[in-house]
């Protein structure tokens, strides 16, 4: 069983929305019976009025009985004796207008059929047709030990899809069986930023975890991870933290800044649940930290942060350390001076380590008005750190 944070249907709808909206591919996860199809299903409206699309209709494609002409599309010969494979049914409907396209029982449909469903999901083709440029899709899947016939995903396209673990809370299934589950998800706020608000989150996600990287490296994974190929988790490359950013941008800023449970979803489910949780620790402790307008304006008074401070009745620790260091990065490519003289301010383990990462990437620009101070750190940490280097024999 994939070790990922479980939601509510709620907080599912939550993640499934921010995916929709980034054009990334989210597969649900849960027992038979929890009424994964329902959710589905009650969710594309809402969906569809966040997308501005006033007709949105749910269309399903269940793979377990399909066949492989009935997802890659059946052969016909034009007049000038070519072959085409068009779609028919829900892909055909599907490629001609909007719907929120749900693939169901995605883990047990037949071999002969996971290969047109795989490029279904990842290249959004059917047949030889593109899906209409806003229908987007949604994954269903029983657990592969609950499903006859169920099949274990490869790493290829583990690391292509957004894994998200679902189970309903009592009242959810309690509105259910009253008979309104719709309006239960309709007061959910699913309102998703316009394009240009979102690119300048994704720009400032992607910026901040390119940062990030340069201090922690071993937030990436070059090769799939045991559990990748066993069962099935998500790991960590560039193109799924890459996708897990766009999906961050599209939650409402809210679920980011708090680190919230869906957030801690949408990140595990891209790149698991120990990457996950690693990033995650380090979103919480920027909350402690202050902002790049504030440390470029007064980097000699601005918030140091304090590792005895508490998130969710723990201290952060050193983990507010890591988030200083990427975040200087940030600061100082727009005044590294100010950069500097911030760093000084912090321990001098941390200070090292940012010291490391602005000398090898940022330069002091001339105009800054913390150019002198900031040049006098510099050359001061920097003699330090050449004396503690070990001599060579």
């Amino acid at each position: 069983m994939i070790d990922l944070p479980i939601l509510s249907l709620h907080e599912c709808v939550e993640a499934i929305a921010a995916c929709v909206r980034a054009g990334r591919v989210p597969l649900v996860i849960g027992s038979p019976g929890i009424a994964k199809s329902t959710l589905a299903r009650v969710i594309a409206k809402p969906l569809g009025k966040a997308l501005g699309i006033d007709d949105y209709p749910p269309e399903f494609c269940i793979l377990s009985n399909r066949e492989s002409v009935d997802v890659g599309g059946y052969p016909v010969v034009q007049p000038d004796g070519s072959v085409e494979c068009r779609p028919f049914g829900s892909l055909r409907r599907a490629s001609e207008s909007p719907r929120l396209l749900i693939l169901d029982e995605f883990l047990t449909c037949p071999q002969s059929v996971q290969g047109p469903a795989l490029r279904l999901t990842l290249e959004r083709v059917a047949g030889e047709h593109p899906l209409h440029d806003q229908t987007r899709i949604i994954c269903l899947a029983n657990d592969p030990d609950h499903a006859p016939g169920g099949i274990q995903m490869t790493a290829a396209l583990v690391n292509r899809l957004c894994i998200l673990r679902c189970a309903p809370q009592v009242t959810e299934v309690a509105d259910y069986f009253e008979g309104h589950p719709q309006a239960s998800f309709e007061s959910i706020d699913l309102e998703l930023p316009d394009d240009t608000t979102w690119s300048e989150r994704r720009a400032a996600l992607m910026s901040s975890l390119g940062s990030l990287f340069r201090v922690k490296p071993d937030l990436i994974d070059h090769e799939p991870p045991p559990a990748a190929v066993s069962q099935g988790e998500p790991f960590a490359t560039p193109r799924s933290w890459e996708a897990c950013c766009e999906a961050l941008a599209a939650l409402k800023p809210s679920h980011v800044q708090s680190a919230s449970k869906v957030a801690h979803a949408v990140i595990s489910g891209y790149v698991g649940a120990g990457k996950g949780i690693a990033y995650l620790a380090i979103l919480r402790a920027r909350i402690h930290l202050p902002s790049i307008e504030e440390i470029l304006a007064h980097p000699d008074t601005a918030k140091v942060p304090d590792p005895t401070a508490m998130h969710d009745k723990k201290p952060i620790g050193r983990d507010v350390n890591f988030a200083a260091i990427p975040l200087l990065l940030e600061v100082g490519r727009t005044d590294c001076a100010a950069a500097w003289v911030y760093a000084d301010r912090l321990p001098s383990e941390v200070l090292a380590a940012v010291a490391k990462t602005l000398t090898s990437n940022l330069k002091i620009p001339p105009g800054s008005p913390w150019r002198k101070q900031g040049m006098d750190i510099m050359f001061r940490v920097g003699s330090e750190l050449t004396a503690k280097a070990p001599k060579a024999a």
